[in-house]
């Protein structure tokens, strides 16, 4: 009878204590580690539909410096003359692209931008509104200013009288551009409309309700949304929105041909704003940071669909906590398995999590998370501290134990299913990543040298290697000498492009940390001068138990494993010191800056492979520099045999990697010097873009 009493009084009390914590009393981290769980679950929810009909017009970087662009092409226009002169530009620039994308078919030309003062230009942007008003919307803004008894006052600030006269305010073409973020500063909702009287504060009048540009675009542009007057919204996939630099809609040639002579924006709601870093127009929303024209976009999306959702409300959290901490009390009273029990609770949890998941994208109701999932976990982990804890440190021991001596992965199949699954291994075919390292000229090194200091290095060397790759969940497949063998995929898979991220981010960290030890290393007299050589390959391969009765090793072998030896052989041809195939490329997608090598055959293979590299600074971190893009298409062109267009491609390659390191400027010259090589004398029909490799 007191088993029952007492899990019953703890469950009880946990979820009446997060039941007030939800309702009557409020604490301000615990409310804003519920946003947080709320902005996760709809980070990752169901978003709006990007519109198709929505066109971001950014004044970005590039539309600041127009370094982009020859001297002669600013010259031959009046608005990139005047762009060049310096920022704030003159209003002429906003009347002219005004003019351009309304004449071009937009439906409507929305400008988040603040004319809050006279500036020169302002008559010819005066006069471009006064013609279009009726499928134009400008920017105004609410700010909160001090008073000069410390109180804060918000006051309303329309574009500027020479801008848009007094008295005009009222015929729909001013809409404002704030988002009033929560009190942890994420913008979650729009303000669709206000009233001043609700707003400003220290006055006593009303000065009338204004329209967000959203809405305002929403309505000139004649969408039949139902617009409410705040709504908490579904954001759209971050960046889906279609962006055009300012700047190209001023050069013929891009208007022409990038722009299809306007017709980009035929039909669309464009909206013109500032994109720039300098802006510092930058917002934190549930998706993520987003500047603020993004978000307009996003607003005037979740009205278009009516993408709005609603919280629920205190009194219907806190019964939810109740209702949880008595299916707490259910489970633990009916299970006598510590374990069991943990497992059914970590499984309730997981029901609630999919019913939150379900009510928020089919229902549009965001249920509370913290608390219910608080009631849950402290109510059932004080139920069974005791006896988990026992059994947790007697399995961590013996895990210890045996880590120093197998890899952790061996180490959790031997434990977790009780020594059966490497008996099970009798070969199967798995699609794995491989790593192969091995440290340059380390066996000249090792001639005439101490045993005893030999191994000393070698050791410290070999351990940090595999506790990077542990920590990558990579599995120690072997060491062969210096060299070390290791695998993702085998023993537990996290999916082809995680085990190849998880890979390729080893053999980085692998390169950082065979640096750090050759700092270490250099204030010792005889020290070895680490450098690696890393290849990755990913692919089919057969992994089991391999060996006799006696003694056997979980091993892969097969194709997949003999090409990445090949490929970590190749950093000496290429002096790179890390080479990709094609294959670990394509899995990890764009995660990371890589860049083509080659096509080789290697010896023992007929079918040829794409060798990649990353390009990385000196501290061996990915970097994504300029000229990335312009080198991947100057071998397309290769490929294609446009020898011409390649060459001009890598020369000018070539001559931005200058400053970059001595291999990544002599790769770009030696393919430049292949291409013109190639320019000056065509190969047959028959010729094939691959670099036939003569040695292992």
């Amino acid at each position: 009878m007191r088993r029952p009493v007492t899990l019953l009084v703890i469950c009880t009390a946990w979820a009446a204590v997060f039941a007030l914590l939800s309702g009557p009393i409020r604490l301000v981290p615990l409310e804003l580690a519920e946003r947080s769980l709320q902005d996760l679950l709809v980070r990752h929810g169901v978003k709006a539909a990007t519109p198709g009909d929505c066109v971001l017009l950014a004044v970005d970087e590039a539309s600041m410096d127009l370094s982009q662009l020859s001297p002669e092409e600013i010259e031959a226009s009046a608005s990139l003359r005047q762009m060049a002169a310096g920022f704030p530009w003159s209003r002429a620039v906003y009347a002219e692209a005004i003019r351009k994308v309304l004449d071009a078919g937009a439906r409507v030309m929305v400008l988040d931008v603040h004319f809050l003062a006279p500036n020169t230009g302002d008559d010819d942007l005066r006069e471009t509104l006064d013609k279009n008003r009726e499928r134009v919307v400008i920017a105004s803004v609410y700010e909160d200013t001090p008073a000069p008894d410390g109180s804060m006052t918000t006051l309303y600030h329309p574009p500027a009288a020479t801008v848009l006269p007094h008295g005009t305010l009222e015929d729909g073409i001013v809409g404002y551009a704030n988002f009033w973020p929560e009190t942890d500063r994420v913008v979650r909702g729009a303000n669709y409309r206000i009233n001043d009287g609700e707003l400003l504060r220290n006055v006593s009048w009303d000065g009338g309700e204004h329209s967000s540009l959203a809405a305002l675009a929403l309505e000139k542009a004649g969408e039949k949304a139902r617009i409410p007057r705040f709504g908490l919204m579904r954001f759209c996939e971050p960046g889906s929105f279609q962006t055009v630099p300012l700047w190209m809609i001023f050069v013929p040639e891009m208007w022409q041909a990038n722009l299809k002579d306007g017709r980009l924006f035929r039909d669309k709601i464009v909206l013109l704003g500032p994109l720039a870093s300098r802006f510092r127009d930058t917002f934190r929303t549930p998706v993520g940071s987003l500047p603020g024209p993004e978000i307009h976009l996003h607003a005037l999306a979740a009205a278009k669909e009516n993408a709005f959702y609603r919280r629920a409300t205190p009194p219907a959290v806190m019964a939810t906590c109740l209702l949880i901490g008595l299916l707490v009390f259910a489970i633990t009273l009916k299970s006598k398995r510590p374990l069991l029990a943990l497992g059914a609770l970590a499984g309730l949890l997981a029901a609630y999590a999919l019913l939150a998941w379900f009510l928020y994208n089919t229902l549009d109701l965001l249920p509370g998370l913290l608390a219910p999932a608080a009631t849950l976990v402290f109510s059932g982990l004080t139920a069974f501290t005791y006896d988990f804890s026992v059994e947790r440190r007697e399995r961590m021991r013996t895990r210890r134990s045996l880590e120093r001596y197998v890899s952790r992965d061996v180490v959790r199949e031997l434990l977790d299913r009780h020594g059966n699954a490497l008996a099970e291994l009798g070969g199967s075919r798995k699609d794995v990543v491989v790593l192969f390292s091995d440290l340059r000229d380390f066996t000249k090194f090792s001639e005439g040298r101490d045993p005893a200091e030999l191994v000393a290095y070698l050791n410290e060397y070999l351990g940090a290697m595999v506790e990077i790759v542990f920590r990558h969940q990579g599995t120690l497949d072997k060491f062969i000498g210096d060299a070390v063998m290791a695998t993702w995929g085998t023993i537990l898979s996290a999916g082809a492009a995680e085990d190849a991220r998880r890979a390729v981010a080893a053999a980085l960290d692998m390169l950082a940390g065979a640096a750090r030890l050759r700092e270490k290393w250099s204030v010792l007299p005889h020290a070895p001068d680490l450098r690696l050589g890393i290849g990755l390959h990913a692919g089919s391969a057969i992994f089991g138990n391999i060996g006799s009765s006696l003694k056997m090793e979980p091993t892969v072998i097969g194709d997949t494993v003999n090409l990445t030896s090949r490929l970590e052989s190749l950093t000496k041809h290429y002096r790179l010191p890390i080479i990709f195939s094609g294959s670990v490329v394509k899995a990890v997608g764009h995660a990371f800056p890589f860049r083509t090598v080659d096509i080789v055959r290697v010896v023992g293979r007929e079918a040829p492979v794409t060798i990649h590299t990353l390009t990385l600074n000196a501290k061996y971190k990915p970097e994504h520099p300029a000229w990335l893009a312009a080198h991947e298409q100057a071998w397309e062109y290769y490929r294609s045999a446009r020898f011409h267009e390649a060459a001009t491609l890598f020369a000018e390659v070539s001559a931005a990697t200058q400053s970059q390191g001595a291999d990544e400027a002599a790769s770009m010259r030696k393919m430049l010097e292949r291409c013109r090589t190639l320019a000056k004398n065509p190969p047959g029909p028959d010729w094939e873009p691959v670099t036939v490799m003569e040695s292992k």
